[in-house]
Order: structure tokens, then C-alpha cells, then sequence
């Protein structure tokens, strides 16, 4: 009998580890800062300011069963060929920093490594003056096709990692403006 009551004690404390490691990642983490080689890849031909400075700052919500091929939706359905589910124009400073914040910490919590399903149900657009970045962000597989000049139908496309850390900071911004997401 003392055995089991050892036993369960350990279990309880191992538990009680675990939970306050989870609290503690979730809480009191501060948010990580990207290395300059991550940036720079994240952020192509100097995009980065676009990202910062933007005049117009739109936050979608993508529906990834089309697969980013080519579709016959008008172009305000659809996000470089995935069915804009909804999307929400960001005018609050506070807001607008707290996705970029969240981008962020995606950018540094990234492994490096890609999984090849790109299904992506987020999207950024950022326009300042007169030009505009496109990010398609797919956290299933931690990429991200990145489109500086979005506005040209040029349609150069780059790739970069993300976490998965800010995908509930977009989901509750999301829902907080009523945009539906994806299943």
C-alpha cells in the first residue's frame, strides 16, 4: 500500500510539472525576436517595411481545398487561388501590432523544416502607399508563399518558415470580427 501511495505521489508531481510548464510556455513566455537571417527570409527585397508601416492591413481567413490552382471565382473570392473564406481590414494600432507581433514569433519559433501540404487557411495583406505584400501562411506545414508587389499580376512567389505559434492569435482576432475559419 505505501508503494501505490509513493507511486501516485510521483505521478501527481510529474503532473503537476508538466501543467506548470504548459502554464508557463502559454503565459509568461516573452514573445521571441527573429534573427536577421530569418527576417530577410521571411521578408524578401526589403518587404519588411510594407509589413510595418502599412497604410491597409487585412487579415483573411482561406478555405484550402482548391490548392492555390487557378479558379474561376472573381478576384475579391479569392487569396492567389484559395476561396477567401472572410477577412477583416485592421484599423486598431493595437491590433495590428499584435498579429505582427504574433507573425513574428512565428518567424522565430520555426524549426527550418517544411511539410509539403501547403493547405493554407490564413492570409496577410499589407499595403503601404503603393505597394502591397501578400503572405499565404499555411501553419499545418509551417510555410509560407510570400508575394512582394502583389498588386502587379507579376505574381513572383517566395517561401519561408512559421510556427505554429500564431495561429491562435489569428483565429481569435478572426472570430473577434466575426470572419468564419475553416474547419
Amino acid at each position: 500500500m505505501k508503494k501505490l501511495a509513493i507511486g501516485l505521489s510521483v505521478c501527481a508531481l510529474l503532473a503537476g510539472g508538466v501543467f506548470l510548464y504548459v502554464a508557463y510556455r502559454l503565459l509568461f513566455q516573452p514573445l521571441r525576436t527573429p534573427t536577421a537571417q530569418q527576417f530577410q527570409t521571411a521578408f524578401p527585397n526589403d518587404t519588411r517595411a510594407v509589413f510595418e508601416n502599412s497604410d491597409r492591413f487585412v487579415l483573411l481567413s482561406l478555405d484550402p481545398e482548391l490548392g492555390g490552382m487557378p479558379t474561376k471565382l472573381s478576384k475579391q473570392n479569392e487569396f492567389h487561388g484559395f476561396r477567401i473564406l472572410g477577412q477583416t481590414t485592421l484599423t486598431d494600432p493595437e491590433i495590428r501590432d499584435e498579429i505582427r507581433r504574433a507573425y513574428y514569433d512565428g518567424i522565430a519559433d520555426t524549426t527550418g523544416w517544411r511539410k509539403a501540404c501547403f493547405s493554407p487557411r490564413h492570409g496577410i495583406r499589407a499595403t503601404s502607399k503603393n505597394e502591397t505584400l501578400d503572405l499565404v501562411i499555411c501553419f499545418s506545414c509551417s510555410n509560407v508563399r510570400i508575394y512582394p508587389d502583389a498588386a502587379d499580376d507579376g505574381e513572383k512567389e517566395y517561401w519561408s518558415h512559421i510556427g505554429e505559434s500564431p495561429r491562435a492569435t489569428f483565429d481569435r482576432v478572426l472570430a473577434e470580427h466575426g470572419v468564419p475559419l475553416d474547419k
